[in-house]
This record gives structure tokens, sequence and C-alpha cells, in this order.
């Protein structure tokens, strides 16, 4: 049987490609706000780039991570950062899971 996916509603989601980054790099501007955050605009930590620049792609070259941390320090707002990497930066098509309220994001 072939996967089936459900369309994102989640408008954040649904338009993260149309996201642009400042000149440097150094914030992202999405067009909507952030799922559970007031916040359109994410900094872009130097620890972010060096946490990502240390992922290796596995198995026929899918990527598979987990991200642990105490509560409040950031890793929600690093995914945000990941997804804008991978979708706008890369051209990747993502799929999420329940964790970001949707199957089918973006594209």
């Amino acid at each position: 049987p072939s996967l089936q996916f459900i369309r994102c509603k989640e408008p954040f989601y649904k338009n993260i490609y149309k996201a642009s980054s400042t000149e440097s790099d150094e914030w992202i501007s999405f067009g909507d706000n952030m799922p559970s955050t007031t916040l359109n605009k994410l900094y872009i930590r130097e620890s972010y780039r060096i946490i990502e620049s240390n992922f290796k792609p596995r198995m026929h070259g899918k990527l598979k991570i987990i991200i642990v941390g105490t509560p409040g320090v950031g890793k929600s707002l690093f995914l945000f950062y990941l997804l804008w990497k991978l979708v706008v930066k890369e051209g990747k098509r993502v799929a999420g899971t329940n964790y970001v309220r949707c199957i089918e994001c973006l594209l």
C-alpha cells in the first residue's frame, strides 16, 4: 500500500518556503508566526550552525536525529531553523509528524 498524506493547514508550514534571511544570514523572517510563539523572526545562533553542520545523512541519504534538552533551551526554535535551512536553502521537501501537527507540509 502507498503512503497517504494529508495537506497541512498550519500557515507557518505551508508558507515556510517564502521565508527570507538577512544578507548576512543572521535573522530569518517568516511571513507567519512560528507555532506556539508570537514570533515571526528568528535569530540564527552560531550554535544552530555548529549543530547542523555535524549532521550526517544515514541509511539511503535519510537523516534521522533526536533533539533533546531541558525545557526552554530552544529545541523548537532550532527545529524551525533546520526546517528553513532544508526547505529554503537546500530546496528539500520535508514531511513531518504530529509534532508539527501535519503530515505533508510545504510545497
